[in-house]
């Protein structure tokens, strides 16, 4: 009878720790890295079409102009860029099973943050991913 006591009480102790409600800061540190993913689910098909674009100019057998030489540098740079972003962007702890994961990042161990500073970090990465679309846009 003590096991099954025991076991339900463990049991309750759980359910309320995981329904407990999350830290107010690290929901707005959540509700910022959902509007950096939702700038890079806008910028996924426009660097797709620019590296195309940039692959076609490459494989014209001609020497290429000035122009065309600085889309292309300006594209590759673009997408290291993005790339980068993409690797290193961080998850809002207890936010995981929200995070949408294409699988072009590792899932390291959460970072140990306040909530202030995971909100500075979200809106550094969301600032960053703006500033790409905006990039992206202007060699459209």
């Amino acid at each position: 009878m003590r096991r099954v006591t025991f076991f339900f009480a463990l049991f309750g102790l759980l359910f309320l720790v995981s329904c407990s409600k999350p830290d107010p800061k690290m929901q707005e540190a959540f509700e910022i890295h959902s509007q950096a993913l939702e700038v890079q689910e806008r910028l996924k098909p426009v660097m797709k079409e620019l590296i195309q674009r940039s692959n076609n100019i490459q494989v014209q057998g001609r020497a290429l102009t000035d122009q065309e030489i600085s889309f292309s540098e300006s594209v590759i740079s673009l997408g290291a860029s993005y790339d980068e972003w993409n690797k290193n962007h961080i998850v809002v702890p207890g936010f995981e099973k929200h995070h949408k994961c294409d699988g072009n990042h590792d899932h390291a161990p959460p970072l140990k943050l306040t909530g202030d500073e995971m909100i500075s970090v979200q809106k550094e990465f969301l600032e960053k991913i703006t500033e790409m679309e905006k990039q992206a846009l202007a060699l459209k």
